[in-house]
């Protein structure tokens, strides 16, 4: 879907079932907001969107424990599910997505590569997960980003769809 027609998508659902959204982001500075933001009367679907890009912020404003980032690192499926937690428990959106990880070009690892990244997806149907997605190495950061974003959105328009209820006809 190009040019805008995948966040229109989740913003009509959205709107359409009286849901909304939050959106806690890291390595994509805001841009899953942008993109839901873009979309023509997204006041009546995005509840509260904040990008937590440090550490510190990641603890304080979401409730990601020391532990978690001393253990983990704030590159984890651990933190990205307790970014969801926190966000879930500010907001109480219908649906959540929270995003951590690597846009580089540098600070990967073998473990934990450029173009890695976990994105949390809360509903009220299956309740937080978390899905580790890699993107092939080669890209640069804006494309990473904008990539991670498309993720997310895709990640969220397919559980939009799910717990969208079946529209039904009748013969006469």
């Amino acid at each position: 879907m190009a040019g805008g027609a995948l966040e229109e998508t989740v913003g009509r659902l959205l709107r359409d079932n009286h849901w909304t959204v939050a959106v806690a982001e890291s390595c994509t500075g805001g841009l899953v907001s942008s993109r839901l933001t873009d979309v023509e009367g997204a006041s009546d679907f995005v509840t509260l969107n904040v990008v937590t890009y440090s550490a510190n912020e990641k603890i304080s404003v979401l409730g990601v424990t020391q532990e978690t980032v001393d253990k983990y690192t704030v590159t984890s499926a651990e933190c990205a599910m307790e970014m969801l937690a926190g966000l879930r428990s500010l907001t109480k959106a219908d649906f959540c997505l929270s995003l951590t990880g690597l846009a580089g070009p540098g600070g990967g690892t073998p473990s934990k590569p450029v173009g890695l990244v976990y994105i949390g997806l809360y509903t009220p149907r299956r309740g937080g997960q978390v899905f580790r997605v890699e993107e092939p190495p080669g890209l640069t950061r804006e494309q990473l980003k904008r990539e991670f974003s498309q993720r997310a959105l895709e990640l969220l328009r397919l559980a939009l769809c799910e717990a969208t209820p079946p529209v039904t006809s009748s013969r006469l």
